[in-house]
């Protein structure tokens, strides 16, 4: 009766060690989608890093009449600059999450495994 019911846990135990398996796919699928959205990010940078410089040239350029134009593009390569930092952050945070949830879902894994490898060794 009791090797039935230490086989009844140690089978509970092998599910729960299963989802948790399947959960740190999951999060490693988050990670990876989280890194391919950081690369576009850094491509969206750098166009907008060239825009900037565009903008920049075309204020060495610029003449009396332009200045206006040349205060918009300023105010335009601040948004820009501004917009990539805050995305940046955004993602730095998101990545700090996902890496912080799949520590602790390894952990718990490895809790898991080491529960099911005591009630092996209890049950043979």
């Amino acid at each position: 009766e009791e090797a039935k019911r230490q086989r009844e846990q140690l089978a509970q135990e092998e599910e729960r060690a299963q989802e948790l398996r399947a959960a740190h796919r999951a999060l490693e699928e988050a990670s990876e989608q989280l890194r391919e959205e950081l690369g576009e990010v850094e491509s969206e940078k750098a166009e907008a890093l060239e825009e900037v410089q565009e903008a920049e040239e075309a204020l060495r350029v610029g003449d009396a009449r332009g200045r206006k134009k040349d205060q918009a593009l300023r105010q335009e390569m601040e948004e820009l600059r501004s917009e990539h930092e805050e995305e940046k952050e955004r993602l730095s945070g998101e990545r700090q999450e996902v890496e912080e949830a799949k520590a602790d879902l390894m952990d718990k894994i490895q809790k898991s495994l080491d529960q099911n490898k005591e009630l092996q060794e209890q049950v043979f």
